[in-house]
Order: C-alpha cells, then structure tokens, then sequence
C-alpha cells in the first residue's frame, strides 16, 4: 500500500482548492432511503462486481450498519470520503469514522451541500485544528498521487488479441485477473492447469476424491467468458480455481467424508461454495481427508494417503489433506476445508501454505457432513494472506438458515489508524514446558517466527496458557468427543465397523467405551463457558 502520510500530506485550505479539475455533476432529485439505490436512478453509480454496498437508513455510513465489519475485515484503517451532503451525512460520517479511530479525508469537488455556505463552514469545520476530525482535499493530487498505485485497467475489448498471451504459470488471485485483464483466456489457463493437474497425480495420486473433466471446466470457462465480456469489470474471483473437502457438498458430486457407506450425492451445494461459485470461482474437484474428518496426520483414509509437498515420505497433516496439498502443490488457487480442532491448520503447516479458521458462525456451515456440530467450522487455505483474506469476505455472512450462525460479528474493536499502536501488535506463546515436547528443529523454527513477529512490531505478551489447555482437554477427554458418534445414525457404528479405518474404529470404540452421562455433558458445557 502506499504512504498514507503522503496522501494526507496534500490537504490543505479551501482558499488554495485547485480550480482546474472539474468533475461532471450527477443530479439526483431524490431524497434516498433505506432500501433504495442510487444506481437504480443513476447508471454511473452500478457498483462494480464484488464492491461492498451499504444500505445505510440516513444519518452516518456506520450508525446500524455493518460497515465498520467491512471495513475492519479488510483491515482498512484510512478513509477517501465523497458524496452528499456535505453538511449532513458526509460530514457525520467522517466524524463517525473519526470516533472509531479511522483517519478519513474528504475531496472537495465530489462533495455538495444545500447550499455553498454550508458546503465551506462544514469543511472548515471538519479540519479544523490541524485535522481534529479529517482532512479536506481538492481530487488532482489524490490522482496524481494514486496513479503510479492504481491498477491498471484494460481498455474494454469486443474481439480478443491476434495473438493471446499465454500463461505464466501464477495462481495468485491477483494475478490471475492481471493476466485476464490482459488478455489471457480462461480456456487457455485451464487447459495448462488440468496438464500440471494430471501430471502431479503420477508424484501424489490420493490428492483427489473427485476430479472434474476437463470438457466441464472449460464449459465453465466459456459460461464466464461470455457473461463477462469487458474485462475491466470482473468478479473478485473470476476464473479463479478451487478446491472443496469431500466432506462439503456440491450439488450433483457425491459427498463421501472418506467413508463410502455414509455417502450420498447432494442436491444442492453448500452456501459457501455458492457464493464463491456466485463471483466467478472455479469448482475443480473434491479432495481426500481423514475418514470422517477424524484425524490430525492425514494418512486415515480409503481413497489413499497424501504426503506433504515438501518430501514424498513426510505427512500431510490432516484431516483436511487434500485441501493442503492441493493448494501448495499449485492445482488450485484455494481450497474450501473444515477446521473443527486444527483439521484446517495443521496441514497448512505441513505444507507451507495459510490455513484459516474464522471465528466459528461468521461462515455458515450448511452443507458440511458433520463432525462435531456444534465446534465444526469451515476453514480456507490459500498460498498467501490476501487470497485467503479475499475469500473469506466473499463467504463471510449471516445464514438465517444455520443454526450456529452468528447474527454480527465478535466486538468490534478500535481501529488504530495513528500513533504508536497503528504498528504494533500483541502477542502469546506456549510456556516452555509445553513448547517442550517439540524437536530440537521444529523449536529453532518457532524461535525464528517469534522474531519475524518482533520484527514486524509485535510484543511478546507474558500469557495465560491454562485455558488454552482446558479446552484442548475438553475436546479430547471430555464428553465433546461424544458428539463425532452422535452425528451418525442410530446404529450405524456397528453395522459399518468393517469399513472404517482402524484407529477411527478405536476412537469410536473409546466413545462407547466412555459411558458418558447427561450430567457430564453439561459439566463440560459449563466448563465451556469459563
């Protein structure tokens, strides 16, 4: 990103405004609501595919909306501010987003009040005192400043290039729609992606569970070819290819948890895997994971064992196996995954990628094969934290449907846009005598991931690791475990105890074995509690 400092640093008085740089004028004769939109009067104003809309009910940007979640998941921290008026919701808004820690500028030419008096005394009141509340600019220096950062958009195109660049091999989101953007034909990537696909199958065959034809993904192609002709107004994700765990539903593709006799094939898909789906993502396959997604190690299931991408004779990690490698080994740009108790984590680790757990609720789970209900959480791996930042705002959101969906967010805190804490951080670790059970390398490697994080304005933080404990404990040797079995049918254990791995046929045993009560159940949930 660029310096915001310099940015900030071409405000200045309304008296020396630079007059050269006039902006055609939309008028709109209408005093708007909730519920209604600016682009329904006005063309210009349609958003681009994937931009945020807030439907705010008058007053400020943020009073009962959900911007400030927006804005925070995308870890944005200063604020260009534009629109009407200028003396009601654009200078409430600033003063909003100023009490919320943000550092917010305001462009002169893209702002009106009810008249000019009002217009200039309430922007000389938002800058008031060095910026108390906001900055105020005229447009050409923030283009002059902005343009050496911008992308770079295309010239829209109705024929395609003579001659259509060919494909760098990056399944970076962001330069996958780089390299659309300049030309490169979907049909053209996925026929190269399918090769190298194909061709890893002969170093790591158990990776897929489902593989989808080649004929179906360049009929996919061509549907996103011809619904998005100007190349210059794509979807976040279009033609960007994913991966989904075989225990995450896609309608129409049988849903086998790694385990054949609980399978089924689904009607519908999952809503998360719809709204990627929704914004121009790429369905490529479904991949392996540990039987019933019960395991951490990745070698538990009936369709093969992964390996981790760094050595042929090194786990996966698991259970979300297939997820992990298919991401690092670069046949897919993402992977939709599970992370119930570090299923989504753990391979990440083995494979040098980003495994994300949400915060569980805030992505519905509608369409999961259960494991532990209650705790399961869909989770995203992605080469890098952008990528995984990028999906997770598409799939992120409220689903009335689910019955632990969350209905806003966790407490949102304050934004530190300024000052010493806009770069810094805080930080835990592990006491020693847990940090203990590890090798003597996989402690130097910890040791140097706590000084990256120094490194990068982050305070080592003294940490009280006991509840991280007991809530391990709970989920391993408490009664939660309970809750695997009790996902399956009425007794379905016994009449399939053939067909499961034999440490998962143990794991289930011990649950029998437990004789676990009522009472302990909710022992354990009050235990959840503190």
């Amino acid at each position: 990103m660029h310096d915001i400092n310099q940015i900030l640093a071409i405000v200045h008085p309304l008296s020396s405004l630079d007059k050269k740089h006039p902006l055609r004028v939309i008028p709109i004769n209408l005093l708007l609501i909730r519920g209604e939109y600016g682009q329904d009067i006005i063309d210009e104003l349609s958003p681009i595919p994937g931009e945020v809309v807030i439907d705010k009910p008058g007053k400020g940007a943020f009073w009962n909306t959900r911007l400030m979640e927006k804005l925070q998941a995308r870890a944005i921290t200063h604020l260009v501010v534009t629109g009407v008026t200028t003396e009601c919701c654009f200078a409430t808004t600033i003063r909003e987003a100023n009490d919320r820690g943000f550092e917010c500028c305001g462009v002169v030419e893209c702002t009106a009040g009810y008249n000019s008096c009002f217009k200039d005394s309430s922007l000389d009141m938002l800058q008031w005192s060095q910026g108390l509340f906001g900055f105020v600019a005229g447009i050409q220096p923030f283009v002059d400043i902005l343009r050496p950062i911008s992308r770079s958009q295309t010239v829209k195109m109705t024929t395609p290039p003579l001659t259509p660049p060919l494909w760098d091999g990056d399944l970076r989101i962001s330069s996958l729609l780089a390299s659309y953007r300049a030309g490169l034909s979907l049909v053209t990537m996925l026929d190269a992606l399918y090769d190298r696909i194909k061709k890893y199958e002969t170093a790591d065959p158990a990776v897929w569970i489902h593989l989808e034809s080649k004929e179906n993904l360049l009929e996919r192609a061509r549907a996103l070819e011809l619904s998005f002709p100007d190349k210059s107004r794509l979807p976040p994700l279009y033609g960007v290819p994913f991966s989904v765990k075989d225990s995450i539903d896609i309608a129409g593709i049988a849903t086998t948890t790694a385990c054949p006799p609980l399978a089924f094939v689904p009607t519908t898909s999952a809503i998360v895997c719809d709204l990627l789906l929704a914004e121009g993502a790429i369905f490529v396959g479904k991949v392996n994971l540990d039987q019933l997604a019960t395991g951490l190690n990745g070698t538990r299931s009936p369709y093969g064992i992964t390996h981790s991408t760094f050595h042929p004779e090194y786990i996966s990690g698991g259970s979300s196996s297939g997820s992990a490698v298919s991401v690092s080994a670069s046949l897919v740009s993402f992977s939709v995954a599970t992370d119930t108790a570090g299923s989504g984590r753990v391979p990440a680790l083995f494979n040098g990628i980003i495994g994300f757990k949400p915060t569980r609720g805030t992505l519905s789970a509608q369409g999961l094969t259960p494991a532990c209900a209650s705790l399961d959480c869909i989770a995203l791996m992605a080469s890098n934290v952008e990528d995984t930042r990028l999906v997770w705002t598409v799939c992120e959101g409220y689903d009335e449907d689910y019955v632990y969906s969350k209905p806003s967010p966790p407490n949102l805190y304050h934004v530190n846009s300024i000052g010493p804490q806009s770069s810094s951080f805080r930080f835990g670790i592990p006491p020693p005598e847990t940090l203990a059970i590890c090798s003597p390398v996989y402690r130097q490697m910890f040791n140097k991931a706590v000084k990256a994080l120094q490194s990068i304005g982050g305070v080592l933080t003294p940490t009280d690791w006991s509840p991280f404990e007991k809530a391990g404990n709970l989920l391993y040797d408490g009664s939660f475990v309970c809750e695997r079995l009790a996902s399956l049918p009425d007794g379905w254990l016994e009449a399939n105890r053939d067909h499961l791995h034999p440490v998962i046929l143990q794991i289930f045993e011990a649950v029998v074995e437990r004789k676990s009560t009522a009472v302990d159940a909710y022992r354990d949930l009050q235990a959840k509690k503190l």
